[in-house]
């Protein structure tokens, strides 16, 4: 029983530990998709405001 009792104790701070690295894994990845994604988004959007700014000027 003792062995069992100091076993649970010493994970009790490991679950911890395991959600900070995949909160760290998954803050790393959102990062670099977001370096991956947003030139091509800006790309859109820049199109969009030209597009919006020549029609508007048409009018």
């Amino acid at each position: 029983m003792k062995g069992r009792h100091a076993r649970r104790t010493g994970e009790r701070g490991q679950t911890f530990t395991e959600y900070m690295m995949i909160l760290g894994l998954l803050s790393a990845i959102i990062i670099a998709l977001t370096g991956i994604i947003l030139p091509g988004i800006t790309y859109v959007v820049v199109r969009i405001v030209k597009h919006i700014a020549l029609y508007v000027s048409s009018v």
